[in-house]
């Protein structure tokens, strides 16, 4: 009767185990999975930041022709208003 006592605390003791490494796995798969949902979302947002970049840097190119031809506007306003 004590073996089948002794193996009974055993066993509950490795079940009790297993149900620590089970709680510990599927917290460590939801942190996975929480990491990877991170991981996407931080890559859409380089890939817009990306593109943003890239229109501003066009922008820039605009700019700098609009400004260079309101100086030259500039200096013909007298002559322009007379």
């Amino acid at each position: 009767m004590q073996e089948l006592q002794g193996a009974q605390a055993k066993l509950a003791a490795v079940q009790a185990k297993i149900a620590q490494l089970e709680q510990e796995f599927d917290e460590a798969v939801a942190k996975k999975d929480a990491l990877a949902r991170q991981v996407k979302d931080c890559e859409v947002k380089l890939e817009r930041a990306d593109k943003l970049i890239g229109g501003l840097g066009g922008e820039k190119i605009r700019w700098q022709a609009t400004v260079e031809q309101l100086e030259k506007d500039l200096v013909n306003v007298v002559g322009d208003v007379v």
